[in-house]
């Protein structure tokens, strides 16, 4: 046994092990009584001053059970375990803004978009000018409504100073796809354009293939239409399937054809003249 308490998963009680194996059966209370001063196995205090030493160990043990259930498929597991560490984490504290903006996008990933949005304007209060909150205006802009107020954090985000090409990109992007949801192709097509630009600068492939992929879409789209080109290189640079891989930019726009060919084939058809009665 340890000669008096330890912090959460320094000691020999496994605790990083109990609270990952029992994440997906229980619901309820975890107590803390670290005895950290003094007073043997079965005695002593922690005191205030090592009390706060004593939850910010706990907290890291959630936030290593987020990954974990993450890992595991547990999306709505994963979601609580970040939340919990939010709530314990104090609003002016190291990691507050990132713990909530973790704890919003797994609401988001479970299906509870509307506590995501909370989550999410608790991380923007927590979070620091500049990247941190860039990226959290970010993730408001993707669940926004309506998505006229998503473009308008976009916007919010880029004016955001020192930012790096790759999270520029995604803005920029983000930006693309709400202008076209809202009917500006042509604001989507220039803002995909600048996106590309960026994800090329930054050399992130993956980025690049899906940004290629989507100013071909907004491209077909404003009527300029199938550059297959630019399919071409996305899908060379990344060839995974799913929805957020480039093929699924490439299969709209197919499909997209397909239906136009069928109207066309009903619209000749009916005009065709009938076949004379015998």
């Amino acid at each position: 046994g340890e000669v008096h308490g330890s912090l959460a998963g320094q000691g020999q009680g496994r605790i990083p092990e109990v609270i990952a194996e029992v994440a997906s059966t229980y619901d309820g209370f975890a107590t803390l009584e670290p005895h950290l001063l003094g007073g043997g196995p079965t005695g002593g205090v922690t005191g205030p001053e090592l009390f706060p030493k004593a939850v910010a160990a706990f907290t890291a043990i959630l936030d290593r059970a987020v990954a974990t259930a993450t890992a595991r498929g547990s999306t709505d597991v994963a979601a609580q375990f970040a939340e919990n560490a939010f709530a314990l984490t104090p609003a002016d504290g190291v990691g507050a803004a990132r713990r909530a903006l973790v704890a919003g996008s797994l609401a988001v990933a479970a299906g509870d978009q509307v506590r995501g949005r909370e989550l999410f304007a608790q991380a923007l209060e927590a979070a620091e000018p500049g990247a941190e909150r860039a990226e959290t205006l970010l993730r408001m802009a993707e669940v926004a409504e309506p998505l006229q107020a998503g473009i308008e954090l976009c916007d919010r985000a880029l004016d955001q100073g020192g930012l790096a090409g790759s999270l520029e990109s995604r803005l920029h992007r983000a930006r693309a796809g709400l202008s076209y949801f809202v009917g500006n192709v042509g604001d989507a097509r220039q803002h995909a354009q600048i996106g590309l630009r960026l994800a090329e600068a930054a050399g992130d492939p993956a980025a690049v293939a899906m940004a290629t992929a989507e100013l071909g879409h907004w491209t077909f789209c404003g009527g300029g239409g199938v550059q297959r080109e630019l399919f071409d290189r996305a899908v060379d640079l990344d060839r995974s399937p799913g929805a957020h891989a480039p093929r699924s930019h490439l299969a709209k726009v197919l499909n997209c054809l397909t239906w136009r060919a069928s109207i066309s084939s009903l619209q000749k058809r009916r005009f065709e003249p009938l076949p004379a009665r015998p």
